[in-house]
């Protein structure tokens, strides 16, 4: 009669038992994990550990499935997941618990069908083996037929120079951060009521909002992003979020309490200051008397030196940029010009500034930039103490210092000379001020870190602050005195009515949300901001 099983001898069990004791913990180095059931059986006649060559059989298809399936796992997930969500895949497969399959037929050629204890224990032995190893995924067939969604950073060798178009990986992730971003800012944007607009400049315009959970008033500046890029400001707009955020709880800064993006506009939201700005006042009475004049820049020298405390220089300091708050008090404000990172050992290169109020240094540094044979050297927090001479001088004479220049290049040339006229109204301790400042070697200039009792420490002891009664402490926590000027009580009084008379946008038309976005909008990404709700 034919055999109805085969039977292996004791050495083919045993050399069975040792290789699925080989074969069993299949620790594989992709990220996929395998977990594997053996079944054995069990004969009166044979000993504890004898593997049934059927069941052998049945594991090592299923060590084959699960191999198969393991290679196209990570074959699949760098191009599904990206490079580097690659890494967290954990695919657990565990195959259901059947039992084996029984043989079709007893007759001696079905069981010879069955594959020796010998073959088997290679086969294990190979995907074992093969197990142990990585699993590489295969190469893409070409660069454009696939593309890698956020490829790892290559390692850096050097400091790379600045691109005029930055390399966008995939624009599908640029999108995808752009269009939450804009989402989230429309929401943002309908919390306030448009009123009126109160200033306008290259790149969009301020206007007078009402937040409508609180009722408060607030001032928006809405940035055109098109006009930003256009005009490579992109890195200014970002430092102005970076100055405003860091310095928001200055008495004499402008607070802000918010920034967002839709997707045309960036907006800042900070104070409304309804005393307008300080070269209204000024042009509406010609000039200021000297305790007016010295009450002023004090509370500005106060903001600059905080501002030098972080490592910032502002570059545009002039009336048109200095608001008054309600009570009268200055707050330093738009600081679209101005450079963080900026200590004793680094200067700042850029170009810019207003003419009127530029430094020496500055122009002397374009002059370097065109001449290969002389290096340019850079300007450091010395430019505003340049600016702060100039901007007493206009307070007291309502002109700035080199205002009877036909020409830029006249202008230039004037600065660069550094000869100010003074009329003899002015005082001896304020002649002595400004020609400190408005030295035209930096070096020389008051304010100079030359010693430990430079920057704006040196600027305060002068005489000018001494004779007009300035206690910097009091100042400071804004206790000195009433503010000389107070503004006027009418709602947008103290604006000008070039701004206040212009059409006023709907809301609505700056919240759209299109399904695609510019290519190079990926820098504005991580631009919305809030305070944390206890220091609102």
């Amino acid at each position: 009669m034919a055999m109805m099983r085969q039977r292996a001898s004791p050495q083919q069990h045993q050399r069975l038992a040792i290789c699925a004791a080989e074969v069993q913990p299949v620790n594989t180095a992709v990220p996929t994990e395998c977990s594997m059931r053996f079944t054995t059986s069990t004969d009166k006649t044979t000993r504890r550990n004898s593997i049934n060559v059927a069941s052998l059989q049945l594991a090592l298809s299923r060590l084959q499935d699960a191999e198969q399936l393991t290679s196209t796992a990570a074959a699949v997930a760098p191009l599904v997941l990206g490079s580097n969500d690659s890494k967290s895949l954990s695919l657990k497969i565990i195959p259901p618990a059947t039992s084996p399959p029984k043989l079709a037929s007893s007759s001696p050629k079905a069981s010879s069908r069955l594959p020796s204890p010998t073959s088997l224990m290679s086969k294990a032995k190979a995907i074992a083996h093969r197990s142990a190893s990585p699993v590489m995924p295969p190469a893409p067939p070409s660069p454009t037929a696939i593309k890698v969604v956020n490829p790892p950073s290559p390692v850096k060798k050097g400091p790379a120079p600045a691109a005029s178009v930055p390399v966008i990986t995939d624009i599908r992730v640029v999108q995808a951060v752009s269009i939450a971003e804009s989402y989230s800012g429309g929401y943002m944007l309908r919390q306030y009521e448009p009123l009126k607009v109160i200033g306008r400049g290259g790149f969009g315009h301020v206007m007078v909002a009402r937040h409508l959970p609180s009722g408060s008033l607030v001032a928006i500046k809405t940035l055109s992003k098109r006009s930003i890029a256009t005009q490579n400001q992109i890195q200014h707009s970002r430092a102005e979020k970076t100055v405003l955020t860091r310095c928001r709880d200055h008495p004499f800064i402008v607070k802000i309490h918010a920034c967002f993006q839709t997707i045309d506009h960036l907006h800042i939201v900070l104070d409304y200051c309804p005393g307008g700005e300080l070269f209204f006042h000024l042009s509406q009475r010609g000039h200021f008397t000297e305790p007016v004049a010295a009450f002023y820049l004090a509370e500005v020298l106060l903001a600059l030196e905080h501002l030098h405390q972080h490592d910032i220089i502002y570059r545009d300091l002039k009336p048109e940029n200095i608001l008054l708050d309600q009570q009268g008090h200055v707050r330093l404000a738009d600081f679209g010009l101005s450079k963080p990172g900026i200590d004793d050992w680094t200067l700042a290169l850029t170009f810019c500034g207003s003419k009127d109020y530029i430094a020496p240094e500055v122009i002397s540094l374009c002059e370097r930039s065109s001449t290969a044979s002389s290096p340019s050297r850079g300007y450091g927090k010395a430019v505003d103490f340049w600016a702060l001479g100039c901007m007493l001088y206009e307070m007291l004479t309502g002109q700035p210092p080199f205002y009877n220049a036909a020409s830029r290049t006249q202008l230039y040339s004037m600065i660069m000379d550094g000869v100010v006229y003074f009329p003899p109204t002015i005082s001896d301790e304020a002649r002595d001020l400004m020609q400190c400042l408005l030295r035209t070697d930096p070096r020389e200039r008051l304010g100079a870190r030359r010693t430990s009792g430079g920057g704006a420490t040196a600027v305060k002891q002068h005489p000018f602050f001494a004779k007009h009664h300035i206690d910097w402490a009091k100042l400071l926590n804004r206790s000195l005195r009433t503010p000389p000027l107070r503004p006027r009580s009418g709602q947008f009084a103290n604006f000008d009515s070039e701004f206040t008379s212009m059409a006023l946008r709907g809301i609505e038309s700056m919240v759209k949300f299109p399904e695609k976005i510019p290519m190079d909008y990926q820098l504005f990404d991580n631009y919305n901001w809030e305070p944390p709700k206890s220091t609102k």
